[in-house]
């Protein structure tokens, strides 16, 4: 059982450090991935200071790892949401459910090592109440956003791997409060956790490294050498003339400016199935997502509202209405993440005449 056990535990700590090698080496400039490595750094914490005493720290070494490890639901949340939404990025929300988790999180941490100055009865279960939500969430957002995914085969995969991540968590989750109940050894639990992460491992490592013919051959793939928005595709014929469609629609007749807007209902709008649709604004205008696709006309809208005296003094919120956006929030979110500043020191800039960004 030992050695069982020790293939398992050092088996998924090497690929750890091989996925690290390969994000390091290929996957620097994705933003997603910034969440990839601290997550891999969690797991590792929890594989050494888990199991057979022969085989984990359990010294005063063991606490700082632990309270690495309380990290592991937060680093999985996070990654989960930011490789399906281009536009994530670590809200008041994200914040505040993290800082939730840690604060009951660290005392049941501290408590499996032997601490129990901190400890509350009812924060395991509250710890692993919060920890679930964090993944039924990732699992609801994969499918949720999965339609209005431009990337195929990103919508093949988002929602196969959010729904592996969160089966992880909640399987340990509730196999640990499971065995508690029936007075179990709830250490026995940890099986869960190592069996279903390595084979998650394995699987990320064989994704992200597949070999291309270019490569072993010692030859440089063009493709790999420029973006895919700066050498579109050539459209077929038909392809011309629904483009020109969805240009027309989007530009003269002011389509993006219609609240609940989908990807659906612009379907119609243009006379194409759904997924037709997508892969031409994927293809042909560089767009990942569609709430991206849509943002970039409404932004403009904005700022060109912006730059009329008439709306001088006319409320941003109204102006970001008009525009098709259903709340102010996601407005100035969307809107500084595309301009680098608020809509309201956007205003203040042309106001004073001061120079704005390169139109």
């Amino acid at each position: 059982m030992l050695i069982l056990e020790a293939f398992f535990k050092f088996s998924a700590v090497g690929i750890f450090i091989a996925l690290s090698i390969l994000i390091l080496r290929d996957g620097r400039k994705l933003k997603a991935l910034r969440f990839a490595i601290p997550l891999m750094v969690t797991l590792t914490c929890m594989l050494f200071t888990t199991g057979a005493d022969a085989l984990r720290i359990s010294t005063t070494a063991a606490i700082p790892l632990r309270i690495v490890d309380t990290f592991t639901p937060i680093f999985m949340w996070w990654l989960g949401l930011s490789l399906f939404d281009d536009d994530f990025y670590l809200g008041l929300r994200e914040k505040l459910v993290a800082i939730a988790y840690l604060i009951v999180g660290i005392p049941v941490k501290l408590y499996y090592t032997g601490i129990e100055a901190l400890w509350v009865p009812g924060l395991d279960i509250i710890s692993s109440a919060i920890a679930m939500l964090m993944m039924l969430h990732l699992a609801y957002r994969a499918i949720a956003g999965r339609k209005e995914d431009l990337v195929e085969k990103r919508r093949r995969v988002r929602v196969w791997f959010a729904f592996s991540i969160a089966l992880v968590l909640i399987l340990a989750i509730l196999a640990e409060r499971s065995f508690i109940a029936l007075g179990l050894d709830s250490r026995l639990t940890i099986w869960v956790t190592y069996v279903s992460v390595l084979p998650l491992a394995i699987w990320c490592v064989s994704w992200l490294t597949r070999l291309y013919p270019d490569a072993l051959a010692f030859e440089v793939h063009s493709k790999l050498e420029q973006p895919v928005v700066r050498n579109k595709p050539k459209l077929a014929p038909h392809e011309v003339e629904s483009q020109a469609r969805l240009t027309r629609i989007m530009e003269q007749d002011r389509g993006f400016a219609e609240h609940g807007l989908t990807i659906g209902k612009l379907a119609k709008k243009v006379g194409l199935p759904e997924h037709q649709l997508r892969s031409l604004i994927n293809r042909s205008m560089g767009y990942q997502n569609f709430a991206s696709f849509l943002n970039h006309y409404r932004i403009n809208d904005v700022k060109q509202a912006l730059k009329d005296k008439e709306n001088l003094r006319t409320p941003i919120l109204t102006l970001a209405m008009n525009a098709g956006f259903a709340s102010l929030a996601p407005f100035n979110r969307a809107f500084k993440a595309t301009v680098g500043i608020t809509p309201t020191e956007y205003r203040a800039k042309l106001i004073t005449g001061n120079s704005l960004e390169a139109e």
